[in-house]
């Protein structure tokens, strides 16, 4: 499992790999009616830029309109400001939300 232990949550995921070998992950899982965003990838995302855009656009499309939170990784300097763009605000603490509409 790309991240070492099954989940406890239903999820609707997207996942990369390379020659068989999974390099990113990243979708949305419920947790009771919060629907939450999450991604993770190896190094050997970071060749392939314009597959993390569309991943990402991919994700906000799982989304849909309904709200989702999410929490960006402090050591992924652009989390922040790729969450900004796909349209999430800071909410509380680390936690960003997206308010479920489409503009």
């Amino acid at each position: 499992m790309f991240h070492g232990k099954q989940l406890p949550w239903t999820v609707k995921a997207l996942v990369a790999d390379l020659d068989g070998e999974i390099i990113g992950i990243g979708g949305v899982y419920y947790d009771g009616d919060r629907a939450v965003a999450f991604s993770g990838m190896k190094s050997a995302m970071r060749r392939f830029p314009m597959t993390m855009a569309r991943g990402a656009l991919a994700i906000m499309r799982l989304i849909g309109n309904q709200p989702c939170l999410a929490v960006p990784n402090p050591d992924e300097p652009g989390a922040e400001r790729l969450l900004g763009r796909l349209g999430f605000e800071p909410f509380v603490e680390q936690v960003w939300r997206w308010a479920g509409q489409r503009q």
